[in-house]
């Protein structure tokens, strides 16, 4: 933001020179970006911080800074306001408020004024900060704004349509769907139910916070004008400036937050200046609809604490010369102050603040550093986190990419899960969107929604996520937030293509995934008979013969398995699709509890496959618990790679197919020794069901 020296000039007693003033800035308050001689006068372009914009984006505000910090006399007058007593405000206008984002509205009326040329003073004032002069009254609206900080808006009150003889009406509303409006420099835009907007009888004329109408603009003929200062929503209005393009001077401010309390100064001000730059009658009283607010926030302070906080021992009254200088008031207490903050200072909430307040203005260089005392003990590792991290580092190198999804989910994301898990989800009381209106209960539909996207652009997309699923307690209600969430860990798989199955992948690779955490004795059980947290309302979207609990004894992991056609089809998923959901609170207890190490075989490996028909019902777990029984120590490594039911099987069989890798820690393994191995697994296969056949 521009500001003018020789403004800054008109309020600060005994000013330092231009180059003074940017040392003081940047060391105490704002960057000055740049700053440029215009004449007899200096520009700055300063860097008004977002939360500064309320009390220093006008040259007041400004101005009481560089006072304060410098601790010069800051000069402020308030205006002479003269109304007149035969006509008021009210009788010539009414004001209605029917969208929330209008927090307050303020009007004044004057008449009889004389639009035409701005005095000299007022032109070079604007120019100097970049600003061309249009006409007295809309650079008299331009000025204060400047001066203060609050934008204002002046109409033509007989361009004003109303159904009423006797005044005009005023509504501050929300826009129509598709509404179009022409602004002041002709430009059309096309408006939406979001905006807020100020309209008269026939239609807007002016966007809230960002942008005057053309129709009730003020020319040559004007009479009788209209003045505003508001006070809107800084979301709305950020929202609206970005949707349509239009930055301007008032969307900045409006778009950070103002002090409502800003406005009826602003206005009074505005009249002030146009009555004796324009002549013209002031109206009695301004209408001000809306919601009060209080002009201080108390806060409790002590100077104690500052001292210990900011690590120098600043005298009391020194600290109270800072607050005053700030235009803060103070009450002392027994043992600490009550601060009085104006509600302009919209960044000053807690006593931190205020501590912050006043080393910025004592000055961080004169705070001598102090050697830190003490002895330095290394930090103690948390489990937790670290283990967090493995198991994020072992799924990337099994080929997983992490994603982070939102924890909002619709009822489209619902609908995937079965009705039991749908039960005691927590619906969000003030969901930001209607989309997001619940917190997910599991990871799964969140990452088949991302899965679904990735696969339009990737043939073999592959997944995970670590993240927080929320439940209500069925038994007692929940004291804090632990109890309403669980923390998971989701894998998902896509193939584009259709013969190539995503699940034996997906299988490969969390097998790979445990075995790289130290878990080899992991086991998958489709028998599915007590469905736990994870599994339960899971099972439900996965394929019936390509799925199973993935359990370490009798504990359980959590869910392996194909997405049901069905599901895949309504969530237009190309291909085969595979997930994988974890309690990660489980899996971290278990890792923690192995904790055997053993070396690394400088022996070769030697690697064998296996193939098998069997009955179409028999278990997996059952032919590899027999495989790994007899395999003995030799064996390391037993893969399912292929489950095959089709052509060339016979009917009512499918078709294993496993890989061994046979290692041993002494030597290396000769084809004879493992053919002898090899021999016993395939007669313990042949011998434990006359139905299973080994394919020679």
């Amino acid at each position: 933001m521009k500001f003018s020296y020789k403004w800054l000039k008109e309020r600060i007693s005994n000013i330092p020179k231009p180059s003074s003033v940017v040392d003081l800035l940047e060391m105490h308050a704002f960057e000055v970006e740049s700053i440029q001689k215009e004449g007899d006068d200096f520009i700055f372009d300063i860097d008004i911080l977002p939360n500064r914009i309320s009390d220093c984006s006008g040259h007041r505000g400004l101005a009481k800074e560089i006072s304060a910090i410098a601790g010069l006399k800051f000069k402020d007058k308030e205006p002479r306001l003269v109304e007149s007593a035969e006509v008021t405000t009210k009788d010539a206008i009414e004001i209605k408020i029917t969208d929330k984002g209008c927090v307050l509205y303020n009007a004044r009326v004057l008449d009889n004024i004389k639009v035409g040329t701005s005095p000299k003073w007022l032109r070079m004032r604007l120019e100097a900060i970049g600003i061309n002069s249009i006409n007295n009254i809309v650079d008299a609206a331009n000025y204060v704004m400047l001066d203060t900080g609050q934008p204002l808006h002046v109409f033509d009150y007989d361009k004003l349509v109303s159904k009423r003889k006797s005044k005009k009406l005023i509504t501050v509303r929300g826009a129509k769907k598709e509404e179009h409006f022409l602004s002041l420099d002709k430009e059309q835009y096309k408006l939406s139910v979001e905006d807020i907007v100020i309209a008269d009888d026939k239609s807007a004329i002016a966007i809230a916070g960002i942008k005057g109408g053309k129709r009730p603009e003020v020319d040559q003929k004007t009479k009788i004008i209209v003045l505003e200062s508001a006070t809107f929503s800084r979301g709305r209005i950020r929202s609206t400036s970005q949707r349509l393009n239009l930055i301007t001077d008032s969307s900045r401010r409006f778009g950070a937050g103002l002090d409502p309390n800003l406005s009826k100064k602003a206005i009074d001000e505005l009249a002030v200046l146009i009555q004796k730059i324009a002549e013209g009658r002031i109206y009695s009283g301004a209408l001000s609809i809306g919601h009060k607010f209080p002009e201080i926030k108390q806060i409790i302070f002590s100077s104690d604490k500052a001292r210990s906080v900011l690590g120098a021992n600043i005298p009391d009254d020194e600290i109270k010369n800072i607050f005053t200088g700030l235009g803060f008031g103070i009450k002392p207490k027994i043992k600490n102050w009550v601060v009085e903050v104006p509600s302009v200072r919209k960044d000053i909430e807690i006593e931190e603040d205020l501590i912050e307040e006043v080393g910025r203005i004592y000055g961080y260089k004169k705070i001598k550093p102090v050697r830190a005392r003490g002895e330095v003990v290394s930090a103690k590792i948390d489990q937790d986190i670290f283990f967090r991290e493995k198991i994020r580092d072992m799924a990337r190198s099994v080929g997983f990419d992490e994603v982070r999804l939102y924890s909002f989910v619709g009822e489209k994301e619902l609908s995937l899960l079965s009705l039991d898990a749908r039960k005691n989800v927590l619906e969000l009381k003030n969901p930001s969107r209607s989309e997001y209106k619940y917190l997910r209960p599991k990871l799964t539909p969140s990452i088949l929604m991302g899965l679904s996207e990735a696969l339009k652009y990737a043939d073999n997309p592959m997944f995970f996520e670590i993240g927080r699923v929320y439940r209500k307690p069925e038994l007692k209600p929940a004291k804090d937030t632990p109890d309403l969430e669980r923390s998971h860990i989701a894998f998902a798989v896509g193939n584009r293509i259709k013969d190539e199955e995503s699940f034996l992948e997906m299988k490969g690779r969390i097998d790979a995934f445990f075995e790289s955490l130290g878990l080899n004795d992991v086991w998958y059980d489709d028998s599915f008979q007590t469905p736990d947290e994870v599994t339960g309302g899971i099972a439900y979207m996965l394929h019936p013969y390509r799925f199973a609990e993935i359990k370490r004894g009798n504990k359980i992991l959590g869910i392996v398995g194909e997405i049901h056609p069905d599901i895949r089809d309504s969530l237009k998923l190309k291909g085969s699709v595979s997930i994988c959901e974890l309690n990660l609170s489980v899996l971290l207890s278990e890792i923690e509890s192995e904790k055997e190490y053993r070396p690394i075989s400088r022996y070769p490996a030697v690697m064998r496959d296996l193939a098998l028909f069997v009955p179409a019902e028999t278990k997996i777990v059952n032919v590899q618990d027999i495989i790994e029984n007899i395999g003995g120590q030799l064996l390391v490594d037993v893969d399912l790679f292929d489950i095959y039911e089709g052509e060339e099987v016979p009917e009512g069989k499918k078709n294993l197919a496993f890989k061994f890798v046979f290692q041993s820690h002494d030597k290396t393994l000769s084809d004879e020794e493992v053919k002898k191995v090899m021999d016993k697994i395939i007669k313990a296969l042949e011998n434990s069901d006359p139905s299973w056949e080994v394919r020679k």
